[in-house]
């Protein structure tokens, strides 16, 4: 029988070593790439601020995120979404991961013509706004 440590490579002892000394971060930088491997995956991050009607905040999450969210999360090209609401304000931020930009535009296309706009509307100052974010290297 193969004693286990004899199949370890210099490169796997290195990032063994630096996962547990360092964080996880750093011992991923020091593998060796492949020739086809992928360093950033293709995404867009998507920020949609509300600016929330006073004494509304509760409301809004409860009787209408609740559910919308559910509908935003089985949306095709979603990768991924957060809600925050600001601290002493009445703001909410979504941080949404789309496969890419038209994912989400094609997403706030379907918000648009499924009537959202009027139920979301007693709850909100105004429109939302929508900024994209690439990924860069660190």
């Amino acid at each position: 029988m193969k004693n286990k440590t004899e199949s370890v490579t210099p490169e796997r002892r290195q990032f063994f070593l630096q996962a547990t000394a360092a964080s996880i971060g750093t011992a991923i930088a020091s593998l060796p790439l492949s020739s086809n491997a992928q360093t950033q995956d293709s995404f867009v991050l998507a920020t949609v601020q509300l600016s929330v009607k006073p004494g509304k905040m509760d409301a809004l999450c409860k009787e209408v995120f609740e559910t919308a969210l559910k509908d935003t999360r089985r949306f095709e090209g979603l990768i991924s979404l957060e809600v925050y609401a600001e601290q002493g304000a009445d703001t909410l931020l979504l941080i949404e991961k789309w496969k890419s930009k038209t994912h989400h535009e094609k997403y706030r296309e379907w918000r648009k013509t499924s009537g959202f706009g009027t139920i979301v509307g007693p709850y909100v100052t105004g429109p939302s706004a929508v900024r994209y974010f690439d990924p860069r290297p660190e």
